[in-house]
């Protein structure tokens, strides 16, 4: 905590001693190369960071470690390095669902939607039970446009039947099919939910305009700009009026 506030502070002198003193009192201990790697990729101190963490690691450092090497290798240019460590990662720890996770979702932020699939299949054979994967699988194929979508999406609400963001993806899944009276219905339940989460009622408000009840969708957009008071309106938003 007192290093993640000297670097907001920018006092990274007191941040870098503070990880010295560590590693020299635990020297057997990953926390100090962790902690140093911190500190040096605040920085884009690439190379010193990286090296912190192959340290961690080799003292036995998990999943976080192995994640922010991975990152760190990918954010510094080195693509096929960041490959390479994530299948050897995967090669060692071949049940490490959270990190497939996390792969996932970085193929989701870059836009490779079948990479991102592949990733929560995997991680959903090794944990079939989890909601989460399953939404997670559920929300790649509804971008993917996949019919299969629903089914996870519907395991996964079962599952966790007050998760606003499995529901919200349930809610996509049925939308996707065309089926939008339904779609309005589950997504209502997560604005309940979320009352405040401004994205939230944004898909509400796509949904009846899909439905075809422009009076609602009037409704929630007075709602919209009334949570958002004198902040800047979206452009989600004032699309969504054009439309009206």
């Amino acid at each position: 905590a007192v290093i993640g506030a000297s670097i907001a502070a920018q006092q990274l002198p007191r941040a870098r001693a503070i990880t010295t003193r560590w590693q020299q009192k635990q020297p057997r201990s990953p926390l100090g190369w962790q902690l140093e790697a911190e500190v040096e990729l605040s920085q884009r101190q690439w190379d010193v960071g990286i090296a912190a963490l192959r340290m961690a690691l080799g003292k036995g450092a998990g999943t976080d470690s192995a994640w922010m090497l991975h990152r760190a290798l990918a954010q510094s240019g080195r693509a096929a390095d960041a490959k390479q460590q994530a299948e050897a990662w995967l090669r060692e720890h071949p049940r490490d669902t959270t990190f497939l996770n996390l792969l996932g979702d970085a193929a989701l932020a870059r836009g490779d939607l079948a990479g991102a699939e592949a990733r929560f299949a995997q991680a959903l054979k090794i944990q079939p039970q989890s909601p989460t994967l399953m939404n997670n699988l559920a929300y790649a194929q509804v971008l993917l446009k996949k019919p299969e979508a629903k089914q996870f999406a519907l395991k996964a609400a079962q599952a966790a039947p007050y998760s606003a963001p499995v529901l919200d993806t349930l809610a996509q899944a049925f939308a996707a099919e065309g089926n939008a009276a339904k779609a309005v219905e589950v997504q209502t339940q997560v604005v309940a939910l979320m009352p405040r989460a401004i994205n939230y009622r944004i898909q509400l408000t796509r949904f009846h305009l899909q439905a075809g009840d422009k009076k609602k969708v009037r409704e929630e957009l007075e709602r919209i700009r009334s949570q958002l008071g004198t902040a800047p309106m979206p452009a989600e938003v004032q699309s969504l009026l054009q439309q009206v």
